[in-house]
Formats: C-alpha cells, structure tokens, sequence
C-alpha cells in the first residue's frame, strides 16, 4: 500500500525523513490535481494537513465516501493542530459543568 502526505514544505520533510512520500502543496487547485493523480495511482492512504482539508472538503469528502477507495486523513501541520471550534457536544458539556 502506498502512502502520501500533501502538506506545507516542513510536514512533508518531517515525512518523508521517516519515509513518507509527500507533496508540498499551497493551492487548492494544486491539492486537487494531485489527489486525483494519487487515486488514478492507487495511493491507499493520502494524509493531508488540516489546514488544505478544511479548505477543499467539499471536494475530498466524495473521494473519502467512495468504497473501496483511497482513505484520506486530516493530519496536524508540522507547527501543530489549528485551533478547535467548539462544537455543540463542548458547547454542552462546559454549560453543564457550571
């Protein structure tokens, strides 16, 4: 199984020193040109900053749906997490520790 990581220029270093291939990528018509190389490659496994994924999830969702097909992981970036939304479960849970 082949494994790729689409980040900025330090996540994809971090990869590919463990042996990851990777692609730096700063535009979103860029990441979806690659992911679609990547599944015409059979790629099973694209790991894709957080940042990119939240950017082009209308786009990547389809592809992580299809069965069968190439898995597609939100990753950290090399500078760490973005900054959650708190969702309606924390929006929740803080009022009922009050």
């Amino acid at each position: 199984m082949k494994i790729h990581v689409i980040a900025d220029r330090d996540t994809v270093l971090a990869f590919r020193l463990a042996g990851v291939e990777g692609h730096v990528v700063q535009v979103a018509a860029e990441l979806s040109e690659r992911v679609d190389q990547l599944c015409r490659e059979e790629t099973g496994l694209i790991l894709i900053s957080e940042g990119l994924f939240d950017e082009n999830r209308e786009r990547l969702e389809p592809i992580m749906l299809a069965p069968g097909g190439t898995l597609i992981l939100p990753i950290p970036a090399f500078k760490g997490p973005m900054p959650r939304k708190a969702g309606s479960t924390d929006r929740i849970a803080a009022f009922l520790r009050r």
